[in-house]
């Protein structure tokens, strides 16, 4: 069954002081065969807007190396709205970028 778990609307506020890299609205074609949005989707948003911060900071074509973790805490459903945050951090010599998801109901 594609029924939302929890009926309740996601969070419709964004983190203060952040701004989306990425807002997008999964499709009918994007869903599994449990009614979700498969988590192949989700990712492949999340490198999409990962290209934007390594882009501009290395001011050329960049490919994604690694990712060292991902979890999905919550189902995505057609037409929720998946905003996708991205933060350009440095630690010593290694050079990352970490992103997160906010996804919100529009009934």
């Amino acid at each position: 069954s594609n029924a939302r778990l929890n009926p309740s609307p996601m969070p419709t506020d964004l983190p203060r002081g952040e701004q989306p890299v990425l807002r997008i609205i999964p499709m009918p074609a994007d869903t599994n065969a449990h009614g979700t949005i498969f988590g192949g989707w989700v990712m492949a948003q999340v490198d999409l807007a990962g290209s934007v911060p390594a882009y501009e900071r290395a001011q050329g074509n960049v490919v994604t190396v690694a990712v060292n973790s991902f979890s999905f805490k919550e189902p995505v459903f057609v037409g929720d709205l998946v905003t996708v945050f991205m933060i350009d951090g440095d630690r010593g010599n290694h050079k990352n970028i970490s992103g997160r998801i906010i996804g919100t109901y529009l009934p």
